[in-house]
């Protein structure tokens, strides 16, 4: 049962990980009305009914976390060059692979330690029945593929 938890746990944590750090991409404009569509995350915001203190907060905090997460992505993208770099080399070496592994590892860790703090973070910030909601929401764009990373073309 408590594997159970803490896998749903960090499941959340991963997916507001990856709604609160999200690369942004020009939006489409609504030919209807000329204005820029609202995201699927400013959607599932504004069916939580949240008061305006909250709707500060939340969107605070998706700054704060934004500026963060592209720090640690900008420094693992760094990290896997010089990776790849290096085993490209006919005469790699090991040591300083192993250093540069290590090094990914303790920046994918504080990737997740974000995540975690932002899914508590977030339930700080919600009622009960709101990060019910949320976290019912986030499913729902899970299931419909809501969350899937866009890869860039190279």
């Amino acid at each position: 049962m408590k594997i159970l938890n803490k896998q749903k746990v960090m499941l959340i944590a991963v997916v507001l990980g990856l709604f609160f750090t999200g690369t942004s991409y020009a939006w489409p404009t609504n030919e209807r009305r000329g204005l820029p569509e609202r995201g699927k995350g400013q959607q599932m915001l504004e069916r939580l009914n949240l008061s305006p203190e909250q709707e500060t907060q939340i969107k605070q905090m998706q700054r704060d976390r934004r500026q963060v997460s592209e720090g640690l992505r900008r420094d693992l993208r760094e990290k896997r060059k010089e990776l790849k770099q290096e085993l490209d080399k006919t005469d790699s070496d090991p040591g300083k692979i192993k250093a540069l592994t290590q090094d990914l590892k303790e920046i994918n860790s504080r990737i997740v330690d974000e995540q975690v703090s932002g899914a508590l973070q977030m339930k700080k910030m919600l009622s009960p029945e709101q990060y019910q909601a949320f976290s019912e929401a986030i499913k729902d764009m899970q299931d419909k593929g809501g969350f899937e990373r866009r890869r860039r073309p190279r």
